[in-house]
């Protein structure tokens, strides 16, 4: 019960100006505060865990099958670049950005091939002409109102027939930015899905240790394109 109440709350937080008037808008946490995670008790963000694999699966399956001749990619948030290491990832061009060093490093050292930068989400002017822009698990750091901002502002930088991918653990904030995002561009497709170590479950369920995750598909409007 005081769980239920609890998420009514924030849903209606995230709804409304009230997260930022509590600071609850953005991430704290600073570079430097990632790079001592990402060495230490974060560093499984970096890649080789179940939900990083499973995200980067979903992700490159959607964008298979919704746009086949895909080739290059922005990989916003992209820590150590395990997707363009996953099975499919058959990118001819890939670029991938990260506010941590310690994340761009590995990914220097284990995708020579690739490019890398080393920027703020909020920071980082995107090149145009991508098949495909990824947000992995980014967008909750900002405010709804931001982190609809930035999703507008990379889509700009998106080649004709361009999609956007946004991947979101199950909780009320990203709820609210899916739909933000959803109110103003086309859903394409999504997978919803959740790891399940204690044995079969058949919904997603709140749980701090193994969130739900949705990805999703999003076509923007044609005009911000080709503004």
């Amino acid at each position: 019960m005081k769980n239920g109440i609890r998420r009514a709350l924030r849903q209606f937080m995230y709804t409304t100006p009230v997260h930022r008037w509590m600071g609850r808008g953005t991430s704290r946490l600073s570079a430097e505060d990632w790079n001592q995670q990402l060495s230490g008790p974060l560093k499984s963000y970096l890649g080789g865990t179940i939900s990083v694999e499973t995200r980067n699966a979903a992700v490159l399956t959607l964008l298979r099958i919704k746009h086949p001749s895909m080739v290059s990619a922005l990989d916003v948030g992209c820590a150590s670049g395990s997707m363009v290491r996953s099975p499919g990832a058959d990118f001819l061009d890939y670029t991938g950005v990260d506010i941590s060093s310690v994340a761009i490093d590995e990914a220097r050292r284990l995708s020579p091939g690739s490019r890398f930068h080393v920027a703020e989400l909020q920071q980082y002017v995107p090149e145009r002409g991508y098949d495909a822009i990824i947000f992995s698990e980014v967008l909750y750091y900002l405010s709804v109102a931001d982190a609809l901002s930035e999703y507008t502002r990379y889509s700009a930088a998106l080649a004709a027939n361009g999609i956007v991918a946004v991947s979101m653990k199950h909780d009320p904030k990203s709820q609210r930015i899916m739909q933000a995002i959803s109110r103003q561009s086309t859903w394409l497709a999504g997978l919803l899905f959740q790891e399940k170590a204690d044995g079969p479950g058949w919904r997603i369920s709140t749980d701090a240790m193994r969130p739900g995750y949705l990805v999703g598909l999003f076509r923007p409007p044609r005009q911000d394109l080709d503004s």
